[in-house]
C-alpha cells in the first residue's frame, strides 16, 4: 500500500486557510479540506527547505499513522478559528484517514494548553463506510486512545542522525558494496609467496562484535576494530542501507537528513543505492533534506521534488530558486562535476548521445555541464602567448578556461581538408591548456564531429530533413558531411546540422567503431567520473 495524496490545513504552520467552515460536523470541515489542494506523491519523495520550514511536519503527519502519540504535536497551541486544522491521507486502495484537531477538550476538566481535542476520519469507500473515533490527546503522554493505522507495521522511520553501535551482517555487508567509495581500503589482500588474494570481505564480522578491517597500507593481516571506530559518515551510510534493505517490501519508509555525517562524494552514492533499494523492493520513499547534493539527484525521473516554505508546499519547484532560498551562494555551488566545451548545439546532442549509449548512468546538469565556445569565441579562451602570430588572434582579453572551471574538457573540429594539414595555433594553444591541467581535449579525427556519423545515416537523415536533397556530396571523413545535392540542381547545399542530429540521435544507435569515436568516449566517461 502507498500513499497517493496529502491535504493539509492549519497544521503546525503550513497551510493557513483562507476560507471559514460555520457548519460543526466533520464532514463538512473534511471537504473543504479536500478542495484545499493535494500534494500529490510518488515512488521517490524528497522534501527539501530551510530549518524549520515543515520538512518534519509532513514527515511526522505519516508517522502518526503508526504512532498516535505524535498527533498531539501537530496542531498550533492557537489554531486559526475559521477551519479545524486537519489532514487527511489518502492511499491507492481509495482508503482515507484523516486527523482533525479542536482549540477546546471533549471533556471539559481537561486543561486545554495541555490537552489537544482529536477527531479521527476514516473512510472506506469500498464499504461504502466512514468511522469516526474522538478522544481527548494529551501533549507528553507515551500512548494515545486513538488507534493506529490498520497497515501500521507498513510504516518505518529512520533519522539520518542515529548511529547505533550494534552493527549487523547486513549493515557489513553494505560496507562491502561502498568499498570504492571509502578511502584508505585494500581492495584485494596480499597472500603468500607475494600472490594477490582478490576477496569481497574488505570488512568482517566476528562474534565478538568486532570488524575485520583491511587497510590499504598494511595488506598483509586485517585490523580489528569495535564498531565505534569507524568513521561516522561509514556507519551511518551503512546503518540506513541495511535498514533500507530489512524494511518489507512494497513499506512506506520515512528517512530524515539523510545526509548528516556524509561528504558530497559519498552522498551522491548513498542516495543512488538508497534509491535502487527502495526501486528494487517496491517501497514509497519519503526523505526529507536541505542538501544541494540531494536537490541535484533528485532532478532524475524517479524523483518527486517538494520545497517546503514555511507557510506551503510547492510540487516540483525550480531546483535554482530552492538553491537561493536555501541560502546557497553562487560561490559555494560555482562549479560544476565536470564542464564539456563544444562548438554549438548539434554538438551538445551528438555528445550526450554518444555518452547515453556508453554510460547511461552519467547524467547531463549532474554529473557534467555542457558549455558552447561558438566556433571563432575559440580564440579568447585560453592563456594568451606574447607575440601569438596568428592571424585568429587580434584580442588580448583572453578567458583562461581552467578558471572558469578546473575539471575541464573541450570538443573541437580539426577542420582538416586532409590528413596531411595541420591545426590552428589557436587550438594547438588550448589542447596544450587544457591537457596540462589534466583535463581531456578531444580533436575529430575528421574534419568535423559530424563524420563520426556513417555516411548512409547521414544521407537519409538530410534526405528526411530536407524533401528536395538527392545525395550527399561526400563520403570522405576530410568533405563535409552535412553537404548535399537537392534534386535537378548542381548547386551543393549545406543540411541544418541542429535538425540532422536531432534526426540521427533519436533514430540510430551509436556506432563507435566510426574512426576513433569508441576510444574518445571511453576517455570522456573515464574523466566524468573521475570529477564526480
Amino acid at each position: 500500500m502507498k500513499i497517493k495524496h496529502i491535504w493539509l490545513s492549519a497544521i503546525r504552520t503550513l497551510n493557513t486557510p483562507s476560507q471559514t467552515v460555520n457548519a460543526n460536523d466533520l464532514m463538512s470541515h473534511w471537504q473543504a479540506l479536500q478542495q484545499s489542494g493535494a500534494i500529490t506523491l510518488g515512488d521517490i519523495n524528497v522534501f527539501i527547505g530551510e530549518n524549520g520550514s515543515g520538512k518534519s511536519t509532513v514527515i511526522d503527519m505519516v508517522r502518526a499513522l503508526k504512532h498516535p502519540e505524535i498527533l498531539a504535536s501537530l496542531p498550533r497551541e492557537n489554531p486559526p478559528r475559521q477551519i479545524l486544522p486537519g489532514y487527511s491521507i489518502s492511499f491507492d486502495n481509495d482508503d482515507n484517514w484523516s486527523y482533525f484537531f479542536s482549540g477546546n477538550t471533549f471533556d471539559p476538566d481537561l486543561d486545554c494548553i495541555e490537552n489537544v481535542a482529536c477527531s479521527q476520519l476514516l473512510l472506506i469507500p469500498s464499504q461504502r463506510k466512514h468511522y469516526v473515533r474522538s478522544s481527548d490527546l494529551h501533549k507528553h503522554a507515551l500512548f494515545s486512545p486513538v488507534p493506529r493505522f490498520y497497515e501500521y507495521a507498513n510504516i518505518h522511520y529512520r533519522n539520518g542522525m542515529t548511529l547505533e553501535d550494534q552493527f549487523s551482517e547486513d549493515a557489513v555487508a553494505e560496507l562491502n558494496k561502498s568499498k570504492p567509495f571509502l578511502c584508505s581500503l585494500a581492495t584485494d589482500r596480499q597472500g603468500s609467496f607475494g600472490a594477490t588474494l582478490i576477496d569481497d570481505g574488505t570488512f568482517q564480522l566476528g562474534e565478538d562484535g568486532r570488524l575485520s578491517v583491511w587497510i590499504k597500507d598494511d595488506p598483509k593481516m586485517p585490523n580489528q576494530l569495535p564498531v565505534s571506530w569507524l568513521p561516522t559518515g561509514w556507519k551511518s551510510y551503512a546503518l540506513m542501507a541495511a535498514w533500507l534493505r530489512n524494511c518489507p517490501k512494497h513499506a512506506i519508509c520515512l528517512l530524515e537528513e539523510p545526509e548528516s555525517h556524509l561528504h558530497p562524494k559519498m552522498l551522491r552514492f548513498v542516495m543512488d543505492s538508497l534509491i535502487e533499494i527502495a526501486t528494487e523492493r517496491h517501497q514509497q520513499l519519503l526523505i526529507s533534506t536541505h542538501s544541494a547534493t540531494v536537490i541535484n539527484i533528485a532532478a532524475k525521473d524517479k524523483l518527486t521534488l517538494f520545497e517546503m516554505c514555511g507557510s506551503h508546499i510547492k510540487s516540483q519547484p525550480d531546483r535554482r530558486d530552492i538553491l537561493d532560498r536555501l541560502g546557497y551562494l553562487a560561490s559555494d555551488i560555482l562549479q560544476a562535476n565536470c564542464i564539456v566545451w563544444v562548438e554549438g548545439p548539434s554538438d551538445r546532442t551528438y555528445l550526450n548521445y554518444w555518452l547515453a549509449g556508453r554510460a547511461p548512468e552519467l547524467v547531463e546538469g549532474i554529473h557534467y555541464s555542457v558549455m558552447y565556445y561558438g566556433g571563432r569565441l575559440l580564440s579568447h579562451l585560453g592563456v594568451a602567448e606574447e607575440n601569438e602570430d596568428d592571424s585568429e588572434d587580434n584580442s588580448a582579453d583572453f578567458i583562461n578556461l581552467q578558471s572558469l572551471n578546473r575539471n575541464s574538457a573541450i570538443l573541437i573540429d580539426s577542420d582538416k581538408s586532409s590528413a596531411k594539414g595541420k591545426l590552428r595555433k589557436t587550438k594547438e594553444r588550448v589542447i596544450k591548456e587544457i591537457q596540462a591541467n589534466g583535463g581531456v581535449a578531444w580533436v575529430t579525427k575528421g574534419r568535423e564531429i559530424e563524420n563520426y556519423i556513417a555516411p548512409q545515416y547521414m544521407e537519409v537523415a538530410i534526405k528526411q530533413v530536407h524533401r528536395t536533397a538527392k545525395r550527399i556530396v561526400s563520403q570522405s571523413i576530410w568533405a563535409n558531411a552535412l553537404e548535399y545535392k537537392k534534386l535537378h540542381a548542381r548547386k551543393k547545399t549545406v543540411a541544418n546540422k541542429v535538425k540532422v542530429a536531432a534526426k540521427i540521435s533519436s533514430e540510430y544507435k551509436p556506432d563507435y567503431s566510426v574512426l576513433d569515436l569508441g576510444e574518445r568516449i571511453d576517455e570522456l566517461c573515464t574523466f566524468i567520473r573521475k570529477c564526480n
